[in-house]
């Protein structure tokens, strides 16, 4: 009975008009004829909020109601306020069936039910009473609170999603005992390394992490540190492009009793290989030999670089990170082919700040990518900024750099040139008569030029070859006859051409044979 109801008994036991409008329509009383029993109506709980009440002789149990929005985890509490009350109550489902009950404590003030998870969302009521019910002889009024402990994980709060996350982005938020989850959607591409972290801003959470597809499949959880304060997965590769779900509870979910603000945080520890962020144009090298600047990140894990070659070249590779107190970079690189094979590849070197691909020959004149990228690729955690070198060791034969005929050399008349890893080769004409005898010699000048002669014909056919001699900076042919009157090439290289590794300025004289 409500205390609305036992406002209206005790007006009428007094003959005095209700001047409200009453809840049901009451029919005259007179002194020999009983008052029929009002029907019984329920008040509506809120969690957290106390309603008041009274229990007496005529009114000894009041009925609440509760609606609750799912399988929720509550407490339920009676306390006197006033009077001698001894307080129980029961918890009962629409129906009338009792779910659990709970009488005065020690204190006999108080009735706890401390902990129940109803059964499902739906309609329950509490009924208040007193000790021994109608035959009871305490009174008074008191106060009832059912607290939400946690609501059920199908609750509107628990099951509705917050916001998107962004990778690398923070976003913080509040765990409570009415939404001790919170949903994010995330939208990955097929590939993407991600790690999820959630760590206790304050208060006593004890966080939990999560990740799911849409369908709310787990793919990977991560529980709280020993610590206390953070929780996070290790590196879990996504299957599909498209979006997930990432979860931010506190420990036992439902069943935990933590609270507090958090910081959650999706971190990208490498992009998918086929994804946009790394499937970018690659940037041409200009030019052997130049310093090209490059950054590796997690987003960026690797940077393509597209060379372009006229020949068969011989060059050398470096990627070096640059120093940088904030630069872990480990660096690593691999030289693609014209359908992305893999020719060569260089690793981090033991001081971990190098990489190099060492005289590599280009097996054909066309366009090639040097991926730099870092050690261990995707799955790497270093980052940083890189200086690439392309760096010519020697030009392929058949170079445009190799074509070019110095000029025309004379008897007795010296002449000034250079080798270089570009032009490894200059090459000279020289008209000469039949049965002329002729020797030929070229001097180092500077450098580490190891020099060799070649005499051809005007086929360039090789006529006479003379190597470096022991001294390792002259070379000499001698007393070589010409066999008909015709222009000769003399082509001036290094030991072992292309290969060679030496360089220098040298000086070229023709005199007649002795």
């Amino acid at each position: 009975m409500t205390r609305l109801r036992r406002m209206i008994a005790i007006c009428l036991a007094l003959g005095l008009a209700l001047s409200a409008t009453p809840l049901v329509a009451q029919e005259e009383a007179t002194p020999d004829s009983p008052q029929p029993a009002p029907e019984q109506e329920s008040d509506a709980l809120v969690y957290g909020e106390p309603i008041e009440g009274a229990i007496d002789n005529q009114t000894f149990t009041e009925t609440w109601a509760l609606q609750a929005e799912g399988a929720d985890r509550i407490r339920v509490t009676v306390e006197r306020l006033e009077g001698n009350l001894i307080p129980d109550m029961t918890l009962q489902d629409i129906s009338g069936k009792n779910l659990n009950r709970a009488s005065a404590n020690n204190t006999l003030a108080t009735a706890q039910i401390r902990e129940y998870k109803l059964p499902a969302a739906g309609e329950y009521q509490i009924v208040v009473g007193r000790d021994r019910g109608e035959t009871g002889e305490t009174s008074g009024t008191y106060r009832l609170i059912v607290e939400a402990l946690g609501l059920g994980a199908d609750h509107p709060n628990n099951t509705a999603v917050v916001g998107p996350v962004e990778y690398d982005t923070p976003l913080s938020g509040e765990i409570t005992a009415e939404h001790w989850q919170h949903v994010y959607t995330l939208n990955g591409a097929a590939g993407d390394l991600v790690q999820v972290t959630a760590s206790r801003l304050s208060g006593t959470l004890l966080p939990r992490v999560e990740l799911q597809d849409l369908n709310g499949q787990s793919l990977r959880a991560g529980n709280v540190d020993d610590r206390g304060v953070t929780a996070r997965f290790d590196s879990y590769e996504l299957r599909a492009d498209g979006e997930y779900r990432v979860l931010v509870q506190r420990e036992r979910t439902i069943d935990g009793d933590t609270v507090g603000e958090y910081e959650l945080m999706v971190i990208l520890l490498g992009s998918g290989e086929n994804s946009a962020r790394l499937v970018t144009p690659p940037t041409p090298v200009e030019a052997y030999d130049e310093a090209l600047p490059g950054t590796i990140t997690n987003v960026r894990w690797y940077e393509d670089w597209q060379l372009s070659a006229s020949a068969t070249d011989l060059i050398t590779i470096v990627a070096t990170r640059l120093p940088d107190a904030d630069s872990t970079l480990k660096p690593a690189i691999i030289l693609l082919g014209g359908a992305a094979q893999e020719l060569r590849r260089g690793n981090t070197d033991s001081t971990g700040a190098t990489a190099t691909i060492e005289r590599f020959k280009l097996p054909a004149a066309g366009s090639y990518t040097v991926r730099v990228l870092r050690d261990r690729g995707k799955a790497g955690t270093t980052s940083g900024q890189y200086e690439l070198r392309v760096i010519l060791e020697g030009s392929g034969v058949g170079s445009p750099a190799l074509q070019p005929v110095n000029g025309a050399i004379q008897s007795r008349v010296p002449v000034e040139g250079e080798i270089t890893n570009l032009r490894w080769a200059d090459t000279w004409t020289y008209s000469g008569q039949a049965g002329e005898e002729v020797t030929i010699t070229v001097t180092r000048t500077s450098g580490t030029l190891a020099p060799r002669i070649d005499i051809q014909d005007t086929n360039r056919q090789t006529l006479r070859s003379a190597q470096v001699a022991a001294v390792g900076d002259t070379a000499t042919l001698q007393k070589y006859r010409l066999p008909t009157s015709a222009e000769y090439y003399i082509v001036v290289s290094r030991d072992r051409d292309q290969d060679g590794a030496t360089s220098g300025t040298y000086s070229l004289v023709i005199q007649p044979g002795e």
